[in-house]
């Protein structure tokens, strides 16, 4: 089974710490029998941009789980970008939404009042992930590194059992 792990390379420090848990998470998996794919290891191919990039490894790996990984002080403008290609498969019934899980950060993704998601990030910009809520994609929340790593395995063993 392919598991496509996305999210921010880096957080607002210029850290790699977003990425390194993607790379572990998919040191894990590949453990397990999953195929993992992060996109920054897969090879670049000439005259390709990013999303040109994103869309090929879907069409050539066919990954059957998407898990989206969202920490708190990290740049999430790639991801919205991403996660609007993933609406769109779902809209166009290519993809099941209950395949496309929300790894948000709690201090990240609060619930308001009205439970409402609220991103603590300047602007909220939230629209893409609360449709992917409403289209049925599964929300799980983590506090620490440790606990998104052991989760995320977790969550991609259970659907590779669907």
């Amino acid at each position: 089974m392919t598991v496509f792990l996305l999210g921010p390379g880096r957080d607002e420090k210029g850290t790699e710490a977003p990425l390194q848990a993607r790379r572990e998470i998919a040191r894990r998996m590949n453990a397990t029998g999953m195929r993992p794919l992060v996109m920054e290891d897969e090879e670049d191919r000439e005259d390709e941009n990013n999303f040109a990039k994103f869309r090929r490894l879907i069409d050539e790996n066919q990954p059957v789980t998407f898990a989206v990984l969202v920490p708190l002080n990290c740049r999430l403008q790639g991801i919205s970008v991403e996660l609007g290609h993933l609406l769109t498969l779902i809209h166009e019934g290519r993809l099941d939404a209950g395949r496309v899980h929300l790894l948000l950060q709690s201090l990240l993704a609060p619930l308001d009042e009205n439970g409402v998601l609220a991103l603590n990030e300047p602007g909220n910009r939230t629209r893409y992930y609360e449709d992917l809520i409403d289209e049925g994609c599964p929300v799980h929340r983590w506090a620490d590194w440790r606990e998104l790593n052991n989760h995320a395995v977790a969550v991609a063993l259970e659907d590779d059992g669907a």
